[in-house]
């Protein structure tokens, strides 16, 4: 299985078992788009996985070894749920929530994606 395969397989893991929402039940997305909160991190620190394939397991350890900022590409652009709509949030949204241009969260989603390959 390539690494693409398994960063969407471990995305779709992890955002059907986190839990977007933080300590006030404000979702943390939202938070971000509307308020300029940049931490996505915390997100991702929720995530209850006791019974995470090892697989995925995996996938979820050479995520977190990534650098910060590569780190909350990944987790944003392959974790991120569908809106209630069911379309996509956009890269525009993600690059304002960590407050970077599009074409700094492009390179740095691909050159994340180019670390996992080499870690996976």
């Amino acid at each position: 299985m390539n690494s693409d395969m398994l960063l969407r397989e471990w995305g779709s893991y992890v955002c059907a078992h986190i839990d977007f929402a933080d300590e006030y039940g404000e979702n943390i997305l939202y938070r971000c788009s509307q308020f300029g909160y940049t931490d996505a991190e915390p997100a991702s620190s929720k995530i209850l996985c006791p019974d995470m394939p090892k697989r995925l397991r995996r996938v979820d350890v050479a995520v977190r070894k990534l650098g910060d900022l590569r780190k909350k590409c990944i987790f944003l652009w392959f974790c991120t749920p569908l809106r209630e709509d069911g379309r996509a949030h956009t890269i525009s949204e993600f690059s304002r929530i960590l407050r970077i241009n599009k074409g700094k969260f492009r390179a740095e989603l691909r050159k994340a994606q180019n670390q996992l390959e080499k870690l996976l």
